[in-house]
């Protein structure tokens, strides 16, 4: 926990990042992944989060993902990498 110092430093989502961000003592680091290439953003995750019991959510969420090639899956992080960067 950042801020009850226990913890230094966290990784964050940007809508986590933007909430915490106003709060006080708390600094925020941007990572710019621009200097990688579309296929090197494999190692970089993103997370889906959806309420506990909703199984409809989840599964439908879990057969479009399973359609997606990982080729498509790497295209689609380096353009939101881009577009993260304004």
């Amino acid at each position: 926990d950042v801020q009850n110092g226990i913890s230094f430093a966290m990784p964050a989502e940007l809508p986590v990042v933007e909430a915490m961000a106003n709060l006080d003592g708390l600094g925020v680091l941007y990572v710019d992944y621009s200097f990688l290439e579309a296929g090197d953003l494999e190692g970089l995750s993103v997370n889906i989060g959806v309420k506990q019991g909703n199984t409809e959510l989840l599964n439908e969420l879990n057969g479009s993902l399973a359609k997606l090639t990982q080729e498509q899956r790497s295209e689609m992080m380096g353009q939101a990498s881009l577009r993260s960067q304004g």
